[in-house]
């Protein structure tokens, strides 16, 4: 789950529980209190398609106020931008990475934040390896 600072509002998009356990990825929209629930669809496309089917219980989620956009990094080193609108249906695209290639994680959750200042995203794999940056803007 991360926080929408733009709209006040609060986004989940996490696989069955959030711990692997359940059979579809869970899509939506809260308000500040969590006083309301709201479902959130993507619009069709391959990156959707290919966001949807992932089982992945680990991944990272953050939301990024300069550029209007969630953004899901995978345990398999895949990115996707996912654009907020004032309805339930989201553009969602697979981010292109470019240079080195990323390694994949066992688990990406809470291994990769949104560093302001930098424009980009640290990913740290595993506590004993290096450091990435992913420049975004």
């Amino acid at each position: 789950i991360s926080y929408d600072s733009s709209r006040g509002t609060f986004f989940q998009c996490s696989y069955g529980d959030g711990a692997g356990g359940g059979p579809t990825r869970l899509l939506h929209r809260y308000t500040a209190r969590m006083a309301s629930q709201e479902a959130i669809a993507f619009n069709s496309g391959a990156a959707a398609t290919a966001l949807n089917a992932l089982a992945d219980a680990d991944s990272t989620l953050f939301y990024v106020a300069s550029l209007d956009a969630f953004f899901y990094w995978t345990s398999g080193a895949v990115l996707y931008k996912i654009t907020p609108n004032a309805g339930t249906t989201w553009d969602v695209e697979t981010v292109t990475i470019t240079g080195d290639t990323l390694p994949t994680a066992s688990h990406a959750h809470s291994r990769a934040c949104w560093v302001e200042s930098l424009g980009g995203m640290a990913y740290l794999p595993n506590d004993t390896g290096n450091l990435y940056f992913v420049r975004l803007v």
